[in-house]
């Protein structure tokens, strides 16, 4: 087996760099599987979608009856047993949760992406850092998505950068609400960077800087969605309260008087 694990700030590209890994070398893998690891049911879960999806038109129906945890064993007996496959962990937030699993899996690749950067190396898993942009890099990731004509304007983008801290994410946010808000510039947008009040970090968790960035600009997206839709503003207020799992549309239901094609 070769284990790896890609570690770095949130908001960093660890996610996407696997998921490019994926996609370009998918053709190298006979399955390639993608859990969400935040927490130890979720990879549960993941594992059991997987035996599922495997006994797909030959044991559905036993696969389907079968619980979480046994169709997950069903899953690493699968895994254990068949060479070529690419499994990714995303987002694992303890080292505790996946080593149970690591052991059994011997014929493929894992893939982990993580926060922590610590406890990988006792599991012989190769560790990858993944750092914030460079400046040059941060400047033409926002002049290619922002577009003309504020990609011209060579200084603005570099203050950007430097606002946003180089993170991938942040400037990723940054520039979908300057080129899909109307009537917003480059200039606009540094303008409400800089001047937002000291309250919208409060309201951001007790974390790194670059977390915080994240916060001050997902503020600005937020604001925009409160203009366009308050309830979809509302719904995702309470869906905030919830781990991203697949919920019943009745938890949101009765949501500030509305009917239920509008929370549809």
């Amino acid at each position: 087996m070769i284990s790896q694990a890609v570690l770095g700030l949130g908001g960093v590209g660890k996610s996407e760099l696997a998921l490019q890994y994926a996609h370009r070398h998918r053709a190298e893998y006979r399955l390639v599987w993608w859990i969400d690891a935040d927490d130890p049911e979720q990879i549960r879960s993941g594992l059991a979608a997987l035996a599922r999806a495997l006994a797909c038109g030959i044991d559905s129906v036993a696969a389907e009856q079968a619980t979480a945890q046994e169709a997950a064993a069903w899953a690493l007996s699968w895994l254990a047993t068949h060479p070529g496959w690419l499994v990714i962990f995303d987002n694992v937030e303890e080292v505790s949760y996946v080593e149970p699993y690591l052991a059994r899996l011997a014929h493929g690749r894992v893939l982990i992406t993580t926060r922590r950067d610590i406890g990988w190396h006792h599991l012989n898993i190769t560790s990858i850092r993944l750092e914030l942009l460079t400046r040059p890099a941060a400047i033409a990731l926002l002049a290619d998505l922002i577009g003309p004509p504020d990609s011209a304007d060579i200084h603005a983008l570099e203050d950007l950068a430097e606002q946003l801290g180089d993170l991938p994410l942040a400037l990723t946010q940054a520039s979908a609400y300057i080129a899909r808000t109307p009537r917003m510039s480059l200039t606009k947008y540094l303008d409400l960077v800089k001047t937002i009040p000291a309250r919208m970090y409060a309201a951001a968790p007790p974390a790194s800087d670059a977390e915080r960035v994240v916060a001050k600009v997902w503020s600005l997206s937020h604001a925009r969605i409160q203009a366009i839709n308050p309830l979809a503003s509302h719904v995702l207020n309470v869906l905030a309260c919830f781990a991203p799992d697949n919920l019943p549309c009745a938890v949101l239901t009765g949501l500030h008087d509305a009917d239920e094609l509008q929370v549809d």
